[in-house]
């Protein structure tokens, strides 16, 4: 309800919420830059009108250094996965120094040891303030896509966390 309230999430227009379905890079870059901003005022005052619905928040996202290193602004409407979402909650995070006072412990997974060094380093970083965290066989599944309910928790925490 606190990212309602927010303005930051929504249903659909019929009602429903679908908390399985996944996420794209569009929605997720949508709900974590109004989360930045304190809200749509910002992206609605400075529309950059460039086709896809999604694509002030993504250059913003660009603009700002928070896309993971090698990928644009394209594949807007392709699920994000938690490897992506990851880099991109540690660098804003990191760039604007949100974070707790008292760091949660280090995990090690047991499927991360082949992801890039700054990969690894983000998500040590989003597990030790409690953004999100991997699976009760001591995994991450960086490749799996997110879906609207793990989202929707990792966004709360995300306010949480500024807050």
């Amino acid at each position: 309800m606190q990212l309602v309230e927010n303005g930051i999430i929504n249903g659909y227009t019929d009602g429903t919420y679908k908390p399985e379905k996944a996420v794209t890079r569009g929605e997720f870059l949508k709900l974590i830059m109004v989360a930045l901003y304190g809200g749509n005022d910002y992206f609605e005052i400075n529309n950059f009108n460039i086709g896809h619905w999604a694509m002030p928040y993504a250059i913003e996202a660009s603009r700002s250094g928070y896309l993971m290193n090698g990928t644009t602004v394209a594949g807007l409407d392709n699920p994000i996965s938690r490897k992506e979402m990851v880099n991109i909650l540690a660098k804003i995070c990191l760039k604007n120094r949100i974070e707790k006072d008292e760091l949660g412990t280090t995990i090690e997974f047991s499927d991360t040891s082949r992801l890039d060094e700054n990969t690894n380093m983000y998500i040590d970083f989003v597990t030790e303030n409690g953004l999100i965290s991997g699976y009760p066989d001591r995994t991450f599944k960086p490749e799996k896509t997110m879906t609207r309910a793990e989202v929707a928790t990792v966004m709360g925490r995300f306010l949480d966390l500024m807050y």
